[in-house]
């Protein structure tokens, strides 16, 4: 099987472009594909690619499941548009950003941990002042390298939004905004302003914020309000809530034109429900959210996912149990996987871009 592997990733490199020239390129280009080996768990702009599980099954698939894994990993490639017009795309963390949407910055070299990537002739950019753009992070926690990057990289304001943190440190509970600036790649550091707010994002259709069951809600289209087109960059980590969001925001193009650029952690086994988080995960249940994900991918534009490596990781580990127990099997496979293997598909980071800006 390593020999597999090998064979594999000298194939793909000999048949690619090396892009960004130097003594040693870190990295190669084919079709939609980049091959990158110095990054090991974030998110990758283009297309996955997995290699084959070629042993014997992993686990008795159920037909059902294995078609809505499929179908997410389809609806995870690349929009081609993109891949043509973004010129330069960036991976970092969890997100996957075109080159063409982000603000200008003054800065010439990456942040820890950020990549470039140039897959095309470099294009004209869109004017993006800072000023003019708002950066809106719902799910933060004790910490949100997302923002952080925006603010310090990109000069741009952030709305923190986080109602059941309850710890005593983090940008929810302290304020972490620095008048003097931030060193480069300091965390737990804002350089520009930023609001936190105490208030989870839901579905709702009040034009204003709801307390229930002790916390405060605001609907995504209030967050959204008064916004001007394409100004809003996006990222959602809310465990499971994201659902009922993405399923309302597919339906109103006015503010679907606001978002920029949009960031998605996908829970495909968690949704909140009046009972609480009982999500339907039956086949009809499941089969709701792929359609939301098919829907996401033809109204925004697919930048990139950590789908690659996430399974390559899955790959290692299930082969290196295999070698130490050819009887081992997956005792409980994920609700959706790739038929493929069986490689989970129930919690994976996909970015988008406005395709207005392509």
């Amino acid at each position: 099987m390593a020999l597999k592997l090998v064979a594999l990733a000298m194939l793909i490199t000999a048949e690619a472009i090396t892009i960004r020239g130097s003594s040693k390129p870190t990295y190669t280009v084919s079709g939609d594909h980049i091959l990158d080996e110095t990054t090991k768990k974030d998110s990758k702009p283009g297309s996955a690619v997995v290699f084959k599980w070629e042993e014997k099954a992993l686990f008795k698939q159920v037909q059902w499941q294995a078609k809505m894994g499929d179908r997410l990993f389809k609806a995870s490639k690349v929009n081609q548009k993109a891949w043509h017009s973004c010129g330069t795309f960036i991976g970092f963390g969890d997100s996957s950003w075109c080159g063409k949407a982000m603000p200008e910055t003054n800065e010439t070299t990456p942040r820890r941990g950020m990549k470039f990537y140039d897959v095309g002739k470099p294009v004209s950019k869109p004017a993006t002042n800072s000023a003019d753009l708002v950066g809106l992070s719902f799910g933060i926690q004790g910490s949100d390298v997302w923002s952080e990057t925006m603010s310090n990289k990109y000069n741009l304001k952030t709305e923190l939004y986080d109602c059941y943190f309850e710890g005593d440190h983090g940008p929810m509970v302290e304020d972490l905004y620095s008048k003097t600036g931030c060193t480069k790649d300091q965390r737990a550091c804002y350089q520009t302003p930023y609001d936190a707010k105490k208030v989870c994002v839901d579905a709702g259709s009040s034009d204003k914020i709801v307390a229930k069951n002790g916390r405060q809600y605001e609907p995504l289209s209030l967050a959204l309000k008064d916004r001007k087109p394409l100004s809003v960059h996006l990222k959602m980590d809310v465990e499971g809530s994201e659902w009922p969001l993405l399923e309302k925001l597919l339906h109103n193009n006015w503010d679907m034109a606001k978002i920029r650029t949009l960031d998605i952690e996908v829970h495909m086994q968690m949704e909140p429900t009046p009972g609480g988080n009982k999500p339907q995960n039956d086949e009809a249940g499941v089969a709701r959210r792929v359609k939301i994900m098919e829907e996401l991918a033809v109204k925004f534009a697919v930048t990139g996912s950590t789908l690659e490596h996430y399974h390559k990781d899955l790959h290692r580990l299930f082969t290196r149990k295999r070698q130490k127990d050819p009887a081992f099997e997956i005792v409980k496979p994920n609700l959706v996987y790739t038929s493929n293997g069986g490689f989970g598909m129930d919690q994976y980071c996909i970015s988008y871009v406005n395709p207005k800006l392509l």
